[in-house]
């Protein structure tokens, strides 16, 4: 296997997106199939759950860009979030301000990667709550119009 492929063996995250009413905007998962040769990415989310077989069968690599809970392919990730903001309808860009809510305890570097990994998409300030959205909904400020929840699938 290709070195730049070793998050086959992850297991994907589920990826919550929120407005700052706290409606739902758009679910999904931390799936990619890529091209192996090209390292094109081919599928992306639940639309890779529901191809798996012809993927496979065309060869193609499958895996999640999070690792438990947090950022493992930094730039693949870059890539997958500009999609899923855009399926959100996070239009805001540049500049807007998000909240995140992890359930698992990250580590400074994982939080630092998690930051960058939105800042490199135009976000502004970059709120990391541990918990989950719907305990630490009542504690994010009105000021932030994206909440993302990630959570284990």
């Amino acid at each position: 296997m290709n070195k730049k492929h070793r998050f086959v063996n992850y297991k994907p995250s589920l990826i919550r997106f929120y407005n700052q009413e706290h409606e739902k905007l758009f679910e999904d998962i931390t799936l990619v199939a890529i091209e192996p040769e090209t390292d094109a990415i081919i599928c992306v989310g639940l639309n890779v759950r529901e191809n798996w077989d012809i993927l496979e069968r065309e060869n193609m690599v499958i895996g999640s860009i999070f690792k438990n809970e947090v950022v493992a392919e930094f730039d693949l990730s870059i890539a997958i979030f500009k999609y899923f903001l855009w399926k959100a309808k996070v239009r805001r860009f540049p500049r807007p301000k998000i909240a995140v809510c992890v359930s698992v305890d990250m580590t400074q570097v994982e939080e630092r990667a998690l930051v960058e990994l939105l800042n490199s998409l135009g976000a502004r300030d970059i709120m990391i709550i541990e918990g989950s959205f719907e305990k630490a909904k009542g504690d994010i400020p009105s000021t932030y119009r994206t909440i993302i929840e990630i959570t284990s699938s």
